[in-house]
C-alpha cells in the first residue's frame, strides 16, 4: 500500500497543521472527514495556487510595512524614554489607587505618537505601589520590544 497525501490550502488556522492560507499535505480521510465538513480548507487547483501566491505576496508586503511601523514606534518611544504620572500619596510614599495599563497607554499616546496602536496585552508593567521609577516593556512583536521608564511623582 502506498501512502497518499493531498495538498490543501487552509481557510482557517489549525493547531499542529498550519495557519490560515498555508499550503499543506494531509491524508485524504482527514480532508474528507474533518476539513471539508468544518470548511477549514480547500483542495489545491491551479487557480487556487495562483490566488495563494498573490495572497502570500500581499501578506509579505503587509508584514514588512507592519515591522517598519513597529521599528519607527519603538524609536519614538525610546527617544522619549521617561514618562511621568502624578498620583496622590499616602504614608511612606505609597500611592492611592492603581496605575492601570489603560492609563499608561493614554499617557504614551498623549506624549508620544497619536497614531500608535497599543493594547493592554502588549505592556509588561511591574506592580506599582510606591513613588519611583519603573521600567515598562512594550512588545510590538515577538522580536521588537521597547522599554520606557514610568516615573511616579506625588500630586
Amino acid at each position: 500500500m502506498t501512502k497518499r497525501a493531498i495538498e490543501i490550502i487552509l481557510a482557517e488556522s489549525i493547531p499542529r497543521q498550519g495557519n490560515r492560507g498555508d499550503l499543506i499535505k494531509i491524508k485524504p480521510g482527514y480532508f474528507r472527514n474533518y476539513i471539508v465538513p468544518l470548511k477549514l480548507g480547500q483542495r489545491v487547483t491551479a487557480a487556487r495556487v495562483k490566488q495563494y501566491n498573490i495572497q502570500q505576496n500581499l501578506l509579505k508586503i503587509k508584514k514588512e510595512k507592519f515591522l517598519e511601523e513597529c521599528l519607527v514606534n519603538k524609536n519614538v518611544l525610546e527617544n522619549l524614554k521617561k514618562f511621568q504620572i502624578k498620583r496622590h500619596v499616602g504614608e511612606e510614599g505609597k500611592i492611592f489607587g492603581k496605575i492601570t495599563n489603560r492609563r499608561i497607554i493614554e499617557l504614551i499616546k498623549s506624549k508620544g505618537s497619536s497614531t500608535l496602536e497599543l493594547t493592554k496585552d502588549q505592556l509588561k508593567v511591574p506592580e506599582i505601589k510606591r513613588l519611583g521609577e519603573y521600567p515598562v516593556q512594550i512588545d510590538f512583536t515577538n522580536n521588537i520590544t521597547a522599554t520606557i521608564i514610568l516615573e511616579v511623582l506625588p500630586k
